[in-house]
């Protein structure tokens, strides 16, 4: 804890120096006070009772403080979603991991886009380009995905929606391209369900 210097006009409560060690800050007359595991258990409750003495103005947590984690993505100020969930202070801890893979159900997959070639899924259990399927889950050459939509293993993505989606679950991140992701790492499985089709509505 951190508490605001003693009021001059009145004396530092003997319950205080009980409770804790105690030694002046150099800046701001700061006391710090380290609670032993003799004296309050609960942070909150030492606060309570810190808060009631009379000779204390003000007493806080000493946090410490880092610095969040930041992308060098030159389009990630303009996210303004990955700041509305707190991405930036979850990056601090994790960043994701490649073992995840997410199926964007979408307008498929540009799988070549320089943000997320790298974080594109891969069936090691597909022989790519030899006609037959391997793995035996009922589609040929699914290496990449599957496109539903015009039923072939070529799940591009003829709208750019999939891709956009794509990006915002994993471009990769801190690579200086583009935007990030909120899993830098994981790996996304293009799957394309809707045809290149636009509709106006007329």
């Amino acid at each position: 804890l951190q508490v605001r210097n003693f009021r001059t006009s009145v004396t530092p409560a003997d319950s205080l120096r009980r409770m804790s060690s105690d030694k002046k800050l150099p800046i701001f007359e700061l006391m710090k006070i380290e609670l032993t595991k003799n004296s309050l258990p609960d942070l909150l409750l030492a606060l309570n009772s810190i808060h009631r003495l009379p000779s204390v103005i003000f007493a806080e947590p000493n946090f410490k403080v880092r610095k969040i984690q930041v992308p060098n993505d030159p389009s990630f100020p303009s996210l303004w979603g990955m700041t509305k969930i707190s991405a930036p202070a979850a990056w601090d801890s994790f960043k994701g991991s490649d073992k995840t893979v997410v199926a964007v159900i979408d307008t498929g997959v540009d799988i070549n886009h320089k943000d997320l070639k790298d974080n594109i899924w891969t069936n090691t259990k597909e022989i790519a380009g030899n006609g037959i399927d391997d793995d035996g889950n009922g589609y040929i050459d699914d290496v990449n995905g599957w496109d539903f939509a015009y039923s072939d293993n070529n799940p591009s993505d003829g709208d750019g929606h999939g891709t956009h989606c794509a990006g915002t679950v994993a471009a990769r991140g801190d690579n200086g391209i583009g935007v990030v992701g909120v899993n830098w790492v994981a790996k996304i499985m293009p799957v394309k369900v809707l045809d290149d089709t636009i509709v106006t509505g007329k």
